[in-house]
């Protein structure tokens, strides 16, 4: 829902998919830049969604140029959708074919996102989908090779369900990184495993 103040101290009340409102961010060089609306939503909004329209989502994301902030804002809104999906009850696939999808946006387009993290996230909804197959296998075996960041690396143990490799890794990293790692949707595949 999208709420707009009217003058009588009111409220109107619009279905956050059926109109376009205009959202600014500031670069880094102070500049206003405009993105989609749908870049600001995040995992709360996606638990408890009943409106979701993704070709929306998808039409306005394609209709704008790909930035290095939008990138970066439509990875964290796939995490977000991910996140999302896990703390249902009741799975809606929609949602991770929503992700797949913005994914597949950034694939084309990797403009200042790496692009073994769109192959990393793309596999972990694979995962949650179904079994990972051969030709992925080995795709996660290229993404922990020593030379990788220990964050891949970990993310590729996990998807792989060598879990005592990706503890080794979480160990291995700085306390800020680790902490901003767990709070990464790939991390609720090794907590379920309980190690």
């Amino acid at each position: 829902m999208w709420y707009e103040k009217q003058s009588s101290g009111n409220y109107k009340i619009h279905n956050y998919f059926n109109h376009k409102y205009i959202v600014a961010f500031e670069d880094e060089n102070k500049n206003p830049v405009e993105v989609s609306q749908f870049l600001i939503l995040r995992q709360l909004d996606f638990s408890h969604i009943s409106n979701l329209d993704g070709d929306k989502v998808i039409d306005d994301l394609k209709d704008r140029p790909v930035t290095r902030m939008s990138s970066e804002m439509m990875n964290f809104l796939a995490l977000g959708i991910i996140a999302g999906y896990d703390k249902q009850e009741k799975k809606d696939d929609t949602l991770l074919a929503l992700a797949d999808r913005i994914y597949d946006i950034l694939e084309k387009n990797p403009v200042g996102i790496d692009k073994d993290i769109i192959r990393l996230n793309k596999l972990q909804i694979i995962k949650r989908r179904r079994e990972i197959k051969v030709d992925e296998i080995v795709q996660l075996a290229l993404l922990k090779e020593e030379s990788k960041p220990l964050a891949t690396r970990c993310g590729a143990y996990i998807l792989l369900d060598e879990f005592e490799n990706a503890k080794g890794c979480l160990d291995a990293m700085k306390v800020e990184d680790r902490k901003e790692f767990i709070k990464y949707p790939i991390y609720s595949l090794y907590e379920k495993k309980g190690v």
